[in-house]
């Protein structure tokens, strides 16, 4: 995993999130839609479960343990080992904002990292069928290390969208959650299987605290995992998800303090939010979402059971 060499450099720069926001949030609100009447993962995206057990990444879940490894899912599938010790010298020789620049490169719309995501997994039809046949025509080698590349990426976007999801419903990401999980905290447990209930089979950890609960005749806990698995990713009142989508994204980025609301109003803007289907009006809106969205995490979109 590459780390600053400037323990400073924790998060990325101003301009690189704005733009990336902008980019994304019309994708993670189309989802955030689909995510308010689907109880589970897979009704809410029957084509990423697809992808995911096509590409045989059940172990996708690991990632959660530690925060670094989703940088590193992105950095392995853009580069190759050579690449990665290069990429890694320079790094630790730049300064800061040299550091800041090189990142921003990776991450940017329209950068490296997108590019990749937009050839491995095209959106036209068309485009998909291309690109069938065209794996169908390499070599067996290459054929591999494809595979190995559509992994990484789908690694990396599983986890940007359940981190990004779970700041959103609980205000604390799933990389902070799961290893308080690991740890024995009982509601940190909850809150994890409530995002990605594919954690519930897909990690041996949490499929053997299941387990146990099941062994030892944990009723209480039994119930709270049942209700936690029931429960819609998203619940009531979430009329505001336009608003709501950019003000998750921000705060996993590290920069929802930091923006003026008219800064976030341009957000919504570029990122074409209508703003009446939003409830976006002015800057008074987007601060009367923000107490809205607040207290939308303390409930983590569920009752307190």
């Amino acid at each position: 995993m590459l780390e600053p060499a400037n323990p400073t450099v924790t998060r990325a720069r101003r301009d690189t999130v704005l733009a990336l926001v902008s980019h994304a949030a019309p994708q993670f609100l189309e989802i955030l839609s689909d995510c308010k009447d689907a109880a589970t993962w897979r009704k809410v995206s029957e084509r990423f479960e697809e992808m995911r057990v096509r590409l045989k990444i059940d172990n996708y879940v690991l990632i959660y343990e530690d925060e670094r490894r989703i940088g590193s899912a992105l950095i392995n599938a853009l580069m190759s080992p050579e690449e990665q010790q290069q990429f890694g010298k320079e790094f630790a020789a730049a300064k800061q904002e040299e550091q800041l620049e090189m990142l921003h490169d990776l991450g940017r719309p329209g950068g490296e990292g997108e590019k990749l995501a937009e050839e491995m997994f095209p959106e036209d039809p068309d485009a998909q069928r291309a690109q069938v046949e065209a794996f169908n025509q390499l070599e067996d080698d290459d054929k591999q290390e494809a595979i190995k590349r559509g992994q990484l990426v789908m690694c990396f976007f599983m986890a940007w969208l359940h981190e990004t999801l779970a700041v959103m419903v609980h205000g604390e990401k799933m990389t902070s959650l799961v290893p308080k999980a690991l740890a024995g905290h009982e509601e940190s447990f909850l809150k994890t299987i409530h995002i990605d209930k594919a954690l519930m089979t897909l990690h041996p950890k949490f499929a053997d605290r299941h387990r146990q609960a099941i062994l030892d005749g944990d009723r209480t806990l039994l119930d709270k995992i049942s209700y936690r698995l029931a429960a819609p990713v998203t619940k009531g009142r979430v009329q505001l998800s336009g608003l709501f989508a950019v003000f998750a994204m921000l705060e996993s980025l590290g920069w929802l303090n930091d923006l003026r609301h008219h800064e976030i109003l341009d957000i919504c803007d570029a990122a074409r939010l209508d703003r009446w289907q939003n409830r976006i009006e002015d800057e008074n809106a987007v601060t009367k979402a923000l107490i809205k969205y607040r207290r939308y995490q303390k409930t983590g979109g569920v009752s307190m059971h």
